[in-house]
């Protein structure tokens, strides 16, 4: 059995090259090729992604990536989308605070390229520091806590403010 992933197609670009990883255009003109097609949907409590790895009892294995040099950089990804809850200015003064008084330099939404840390709310920036390898830091604000401590064991952290 051969499991394909579409996403929207803004986002294919995330996982391009990576085998069995289509766009929904694609996805949506071949669907007879298909035997099932299941399209994830949130319902704000439950995160789609963990709920269905957990049911279809999916492991989850990330491959080691050599870490990269750790420089003082830190990035703060700020921004979330539903359900995923954006930080406030509070909160993003309580993370530049703790992260500052660590000797980092802090960046709001910047580039995660040559970070030493992202820190901030499930997001794009955020998952992918952590699959490069990057230490990672989440603020919990949305539904994907479990889901970032299973993918992340060994690079990722909580951070509750």
């Amino acid at each position: 059995m051969k499991i394909y992933i579409g996403f929207k197609d803004g986002l294919h670009y995330l996982l391009e090259g990576e085998s069995n990883v289509i766009p929904n255009n694609v996805l949506k003109e071949n669907k007879k090729k298909y035997a099932h097609v299941r399209e994830l949907r949130c319902n704000m409590k439950d995160h789609p992604v963990w709920e269905l790895l957990k049911e279809s009892n999916i492991p989850i294995s990330i491959p080691d990536v050599p870490l990269p040099d750790h420089t003082v950089k830190c990035v703060i990804a700020a921004k979330g989308v539903l359900p995923t809850k954006s930080l406030n200015d509070n909160q993003i003064n309580k993370v530049k605070s703790i992260y500052q008084a660590k000797g980092y330099r802090v960046e709001v939404d910047g580039d995660i390229s040559g970070a030493g840390c992202v820190v901030g709310v499930e997001s794009v920036p955020l998952f992918q520091a952590a699959f490069l390898g990057i230490e990672t830091a989440l603020v919990p604000t949305g539904i994907g806590t479990d889901l970032y401590k299973s993918l992340f064991p060994n690079t990722g952290s909580v951070l509750n403010l």
